[in-house]
């Protein structure tokens, strides 16, 4: 999580930068050019979490060849992704040198795409021994990887911006520091999962199948979410115009890394989901930690998209500056819906590690192809807000439509009571910071340092309030449990039935 954290504010303070010195022009195209090669990413099949459930599997049932023949298979299949990869980078380099006239527009834009794509190739072997580390339950290491990147290629960023690099520098940045990454990444898998090897001898076309077959549910829903986050910067660019990308793109920045910090912050439960259903099957011990995982993350989004929505028209002001407040409005109509989607994050968790994930692909591709046509449809009349609408209305009515009742159904819960734990801690957390945001009206304009205080010293009471009241106790007491013990114990003389039965 201080890794994701990490990252997302290195975003947030490099983003104004690389506003103000790319321009809205440039910065549009950096953006757009970011959203094609994020889609494209996604096709790696699904079976990037498909690894990661497998060596779960393996792993707890003892079965090293196993887990050595899903790991070569996997690393062949995607070694051939980058290949294709490489080929696709070719093609487009080939199509801007005869559809650009400008020559200093299209050297810089074959530079960015040679570098980006290079990045996007790499990247397909790579996840694989992110998910062993995964499977291994020792993402930590990787996170501290991910801390290290993060850390430097702000630094980094922030220097070239301003020594006028441009996109080509930032590019370069985003090909070193990555390739650096997962050199360290393939070091540490060594280590960590010793018996995973890559043996020519063990890849098999059929246990290419069956990866395949398992992952093209994960692959719809993962090529769904990015289309979600990304198609719509496309759609923008199209048919509104490039400097709208700019707007827009702010508030979908915000959501998207919100998204990515919920996601990544428990993607651990997956393998851990698979590891309890392997050793125990459909016990009271999953409906447990799915509950307190769905709980955890309500609490989570409920306070920090409250906080968005309340406090986000003056944190743009604060941010970008005050020629872009039209980025609010993108920014919360986004935040409402995903706010509700984001609880489910849980739910498509534990359905991967059941196996029992084919429902939520489906629904997750239904949900892309109508906002495609929605924000298609209403970016002409409503502009950037319209397509936010186009995007968010879908998202939400399925997340609370469909995928509960999915998920309820295979672990034999009722239906309202999950509806209710949802909805309980995120009425509670939303009515306490109804007095945050009638306080905010009453303050002059804030720079950033200045929200972050007021941030800190209102929502600090407000979030303990919301745990307290809304988060059951059992919850508290296993999370208190998961700290280190210098600091669970003060907590728990603090708070007496935190102790441990």
């Amino acid at each position: 999580m201080l890794a994701i954290f990490v990252s997302a504010i290195g975003t947030l303070a490099i983003f104004p930068i690389a506003v103000s010195e790319l321009g809205n022009y440039w910065f549009g195209i950096w953006m757009l050019i970011g959203s094609v090669v994020t889609q494209y990413q996604a096709l790696d099949f699904g079976m990037s979490q498909t690894v990661v459930r497998f060596l779960s599997k393996f792993r707890a049932d003892g079965d090293s060849t196993g887990a050595r023949r899903v790991f070569s298979t996997a690393i062949t299949a995607f070694l051939v992704l980058t290949a294709v990869t490489l080929l696709v980078v070719c093609g487009t380099l080939i199509v801007l040198d005869r559809t650009i006239a400008d020559p200093q527009e299209r050297e810089t834009l074959s530079w960015t795409v040679l570098l980006i794509g290079l990045t996007g190739a790499l990247a397909f072997p790579t996840y694989v021994l992110e998910g062993s580390l995964s499977a291994a339950l020792r993402q930590d290491l990787s996170s501290l990887l991910l801390l290290t990147r993060a850390t430097a290629r702000v630094g980094i960023s922030y220097w070239a911006l301003r020594s006028g690099y441009g996109i080509v520098g930032l590019a370069t940045i985003a090909f070193t520091t990555d390739t650096v990454y997962r050199l360290a990444v393939w070091h540490l898998q060594r280590r960590v999962f010793p018996e995973l090897r890559y043996e020519w001898a063990l890849v098999s076309w059929i246990c290419f199948k069956e990866l395949l077959q398992f992952g093209r549910f994960v692959f719809l829903t993962n090529i769904s979410k990015f289309s979600l986050m990304h198609s719509s910067v496309i759609v923008v660019s199209t048919l509104i115009g490039v400097q709208a990308t700019a707007i827009y793109s702010i508030g979908l920045n915000v959501v998207s890394r919100l998204e990515r910090m919920i996601r990544l912050g428990i993607f651990l439960a997956m393998p851990a989901f698979t590891t309890i259903a392997t050793q125990t099957g459909h016990s009271n011990l999953l409906r447990q930690r799915f509950y307190t995982v769905t709980r955890v993350v309500t609490f989570g989004v409920s306070i920090i998209g409250g906080g968005l929505l309340v406090a986000g028209h003056d944190f743009v002001l604060a941010w970008i500056g005050r020629d872009y407040g039209a980025a609010y409005w993108p920014l919360a109509i986004l935040m409402v819906a995903w706010m509700v989607e984001l609880t489910q994050i849980p739910a498509l968790q534990l359905m991967t590690a059941l196996g029992k994930h084919r429902r939520f692909a489906h629904f997750d591709f239904g949900v892309a192809l109508a906002t495609i046509a929605l924000a298609c449809a209403l970016a002409i009349p409503f502009g950037i807000n319209g397509v936010a609408f186009g995007v968010a209305l879908p998202v939400a009515a399925v997340a609370i439509l469909l995928k509960p009742r999915n998920v309820c159904n295979e672990l034999e819960i009722p239906l309202w009571h999950y509806l209710g734990q949802i909805g309980r801690i995120m009425g509670i957390s939303l009515a306490l910071q109804v007095p945050v945001w009638l306080l905010l009206q009453q303050m002059p304009g804030m720079n950033l340092l200045e929200l972050f205080v007021f941030g800190c010293v209102t929502y600090s009471p407000v979030a303990l309030a919301v745990l307290l009241i809304a988060v059951p106790r059992s919850d508290q007491r296993y999370l208190v449990g998961l700290l280190p013990r210098r600091i669970a114990r003060p907590i728990r003389k603090l708070l007496p039935y935190l102790r441990e039965a």
